[in-house]
């Protein structure tokens, strides 16, 4: 009896690991080594790989950003195989500090590498008070060609020190691997095969 309920524990051990979901930190960049294939366009684009961060106008000391400015950072595609039957969540460190109402900030997403864009948070302008984490919950438009955008726009005067970006993380569950069928095969007959031979142990004088 002891032999097969071992055999039953592992049965359940073996398909409770190759069933569940991996609930893990999917995604994780903290622009120290490097930019994290980031990209970044717009008007008047000041975005720049500094610093162990991404900022807007890191150069020199001013780092005040252009006037009449619409300029885009742009993340890698994450290209996950995410379980979004549970939550997932984007989340970053960010400081702003922009004139306030007339420019702003802004994080969006792309499907399509950038042709087209929608916000998720913001707008947001003025001082954010130091660096901040943000956590939005991404569950509901998650594809596998997600991109991740931080934009800031500026007016015809007046400029502060801008937008800053670090420590991009996404954080859920991916979808559990299928099992191909030869491997199930083995799997079986090892178990029926460790059945028998518990068994003949068993009722061996």
């Amino acid at each position: 009896m002891k032999k097969l309920i071992i055999l039953a524990s592992a049965f359940l051990l073996v398909f409770g690991i190759v069933g569940a979901a991996n609930s893990a930190i999917l995604y994780s960049e903290d622009f120290e080594a490097t930019d994290g294939g980031y990209t970044h366009s717009g008007v008047q684009d000041e975005w720049e790989w500094r610093y162990g961060r991404w900022g807007t106008d890191q150069s020199g000391f001013s780092h005040d950003y252009n006037n009449n400015s619409n300029q885009i950072l742009m993340s890698t595609v994450f290209g996950l195989d995410i379980d979004t039957s549970n939550t997932t969540t984007l989340s970053f460190d960010y400081y702003f500090n922009t004139e306030n109402y007339y420019d702003r900030v802004t994080t969006e997403y792309t499907l399509d590498g950038g042709s087209n864009w929608n916000v998720i948070a913001g707008p947001a302008s003025g001082f954010s008070g130091g660096w901040q984490t943000a956590s939005i919950d991404i569950t509901s438009i998650y594809t596998d060609t997600l991109q991740a955008g931080w934009r800031l726009t500026s007016d015809y005067s007046i400029t502060e020190y801008g937008f800053y970006i670090d420590n991009v993380v996404i954080d859920g569950e991916l979808n559990a691997p299928v099992p191909e069928p030869a491997t199930m095969l083995l799997l079986g007959v090892g178990l029926v095969g460790m059945g028998v031979a518990g068994r003949k142990k068993l009722f061996k004088k």
